[in-house]
């Protein structure tokens, strides 16, 4: 699995970009990124984008995911990207599961429904680390903002 991130400053929503195959140690493992993310960013929504990973999850790992407790200190809106009719359904699954309050946890299927629901129609996104403590040391590579260029062209 390889993740892109990519950080709005002015509105302050952080973008993950999931690529390749995704199974439950890759959930694990991103999870924990995000926490990190959440801590020093604070952000004000979240946008995660399956529409390039193959998700192979297992009902334990979905089940085990949605029991986690949310890296952000308040709810804030998540998005969760899923054209794919098996990804989709997966979503709908960790949805149900969590219990988030109605606005919080949003599963939808391009990211032009997400940034319409946040009410963002241009957003901004810089590539940043997948490990926020790195975010000044490294510049970003061809591959990171080619990866975020879709979102930043709507």
């Amino acid at each position: 699995m390889k993740t892109h991130f990519g950080f709005d400053r002015q509105q302050q929503i952080v973008l993950a970009i999931l690529e390749g195959d995704f199974g439950d140690e890759d959930l694990r493992q991103f999870f924990a990124c995000m926490e990190v993310h959440a801590r020093s960013l604070r952000p004000s929504a979240v946008i995660i984008d399956f529409s390039t990973a193959r998700v192979q999850l297992s009902g334990d790992g979905i089940w085990s995911a949605a029991r986690m407790p949310s890296p952000y200190a308040e709810p804030i809106p998540r998005f969760l990207i899923a054209p794919d009719l098996h990804v989709f359904g997966l979503a709908r699954m960790y949805q149900m599961m969590r219990g988030d309050p109605p606005d919080s946890l949003h599963v939808v299927r391009t990211a032009d429904e997400a940034l319409e629901m946040l009410g963002v129609p241009h957003p901004l996104f810089e590539p940043i680390s997948p490990d926020p403590a790195l975010n000044n040391l490294t510049s970003p590579g061809d591959e990171e903002t080619a990866a975020l260029e879709k979102f930043n062209l709507n």
